[in-house]
């Protein structure tokens, strides 16, 4: 039986229990009637006696006063004490009747209180096993047995509930992610993994606003202003951001939370949280590794190429300037002094290249000995002063490696580009064209695309010997490199 079964039942119990008494009271009525009766024929039969007597001569002014023992006194006796009787008797059968009214409401109404005492039992989470239902027949009966029923029902609920809490609670224990319900701005339900991202205990938690995540008060609104409108676009939030552990260490936490009841976060809100620190970095460590080169820590050809791209297709309203950069005579160092001076050399070479440039320039590693330099709004003028600056960088830089002293020249193509250029592509081939051109005016020298050539090395420059030519390009003399 469910509860809309119920409320039919107990308006018929009730409507019974008023007819019973309704009908006690009119039991109790007629023979206070009858009882009423008998009283006024007494009190007629009194009256008339007595309106008998005042018709007779006022024989008390004419004769002698009556004797106590005499006839006339004698004769009123009967009647008062039958009046007495009377009323004694009226009284006795009130009472009998008040005291039969009382007991057959008490035995009308007894159902009912021991009904709503077990209703009370039942209120206070009584088992249901241990409250002893009025089970007698007819309504009363059937109301008891409802009563009975729907506290078995509530029963079952209860175990159903509590079954489904230590479910909750398990799973809360053993997530491998931290997992949070939050409503009005408070902590309301923590797992355990929650206190071990966050370094806490759950009764430090629960019932905590929650700020206590948050490094501070600007940290809060800010995640604020992202969380509102992905609530209100998409019902749920996801993303990364840095949270506060108690000891006041940050870390990056992927946060997700979604409404309880969608579309209403008045209800709580349940997040899950993961430390997602060493993710990050590996992540962020992964896309430096596509865009820098391993070795010197610079742009690599992608990144340079993709950069050079959009500088290009911008190039129409504002112009800028790339450098093209091969070292000459870098072959010598390695072997020479092998791969590992060569290497110790580009890394030498690439921090004084960054060195020379403005913060707004990049500067890239290409492949081998080959680097270049965007340089974003630059005019032609100050590009070529950035590129002699590096020039003179790269010629005063030596490499002192197990006894040798090594050194190379850049050779530098300087290209301005302008709406002319159509692709990163052909911009690198007009760089290339130049830094050629530098190679043939000597090396170690900047070469400006479009630039009318500079005179070449004279024929006795051209025909110095391979050795010397290898000292020249280390920037030193076969002697200080021996000595």
């Amino acid at each position: 039986m469910n509860l809309s079964n119920l409320a039919p039942l107990l308006r018929r119990g009730v409507s019974t229990l008023k007819f019973r008494i309704v009908a006690m009271v009119v039991l109790t009525s007629v023979i206070s009637a009858e009882l009423g009766a008998e009283l006024g024929a007494e009190l007629v039969l009194h009256s008339s006696r007595a309106d008998i007597e005042r018709q007779l001569p006022d024989e008390a002014a004419q004769r002698p006063e009556r004797r106590a023992g005499s006839p006339q006194a004698v004769a009123p006796r009967p009647l008062a004490a039958t009046q007495r009787e009377v009323w004694l008797a009226i009284s006795g059968l009130g009472l009998a009747a008040a005291l039969f009214g009382g007991l057959a409401a008490w035995h009308l109404t007894r159902p009912i209180f021991r009904l709503r005492a077990c209703a009370n039992q039942m209120l206070a989470a009584v088992e249901p096993a241990r409250i002893d239902w009025p089970l007698d027949a007819g309504e009363m009966g059937d109301l008891a047995r409802a009563f009975q029923q729907v506290g078995e029902l509530r029963q079952r609920r209860e175990n159903d509930l509590n079954a489904l809490l230590q479910q909750l609670d398990a799973v809360l224990e053993h997530a491998e992610v931290g997992i949070a319900l939050s409503r009005d701005g408070l902590f309301e339900l923590v797992s355990h993994h929650f206190c071990r991202i966050f370094r806490c205990e759950k009764h430090e938690a629960q019932g905590q606003t929650t700020h206590m995540v948050h490094a501070s008060d600007q940290a809060y609104e800010a995640f604020s202003e992202r969380a509102r409108p992905a609530f209100m676009q998409h019902g749920a939030f996801d993303g990364e951001l840095e949270l506060m552990r108690r000891t006041g260490e940050t870390f990056w936490a992927h946060m997700r939370g979604r409404a309880v009841v969608p579309g209403d976060r008045s209800k709580g809100t349940i997040w899950i949280i993961e430390d997602v620190t060493e993710v990050r970095e590996h992540r962020e460590r992964l896309a430096w590794a596509s865009s820098h080169d391993s070795l010197t820590g610079l742009a690599n050809r992608a990144a340079f190429e993709h950069l050079l791209g959009g500088a290009t297709a911008a190039a129409g309203s504002v112009p800028f300037c790339a450098l093209f950069i091969d070292l000459d005579r870098f072959k010598q160092v390695n072997d020479s002094g092998g791969h590992a001076a060569g290497d110790a050399l580009l890394r030498d070479i690439a921090q004084a290249l960054a060195a020379q440039v403005r913060q707004s320039d990049t500067v890239a590693r290409l492949g081998g000995d080959e680097f270049a330099v965007l340089l974003p709004r630059c005019p032609l003028e100050r590009a070529g002063h950035i590129a002699e600056q590096i020039r003179a960088a790269v010629a005063d830089y030596r490499l002192n490696w197990e006894g040798q002293q090594f050194g190379v020249g850049a050779s530098i193509g300087l290209v301005p580009v302008d709406g002319s250029y159509t692709s990163a592509a052909e911009v690198l081939r007009a760089a290339d064209t130049a830094c050629y051109a530098a190679k043939r005016q000597g090396r170690n020298c900047v070469a400006i695309h479009g630039a009318p050539p500079a005179a070449p090395p004279s024929a006795s420059a051209s025909a110095v010997p391979a050795e010397d030519e290898v000292g020249h390009a280390n920037g030193v003399t076969a002697l200080e490199a021996s000595g």
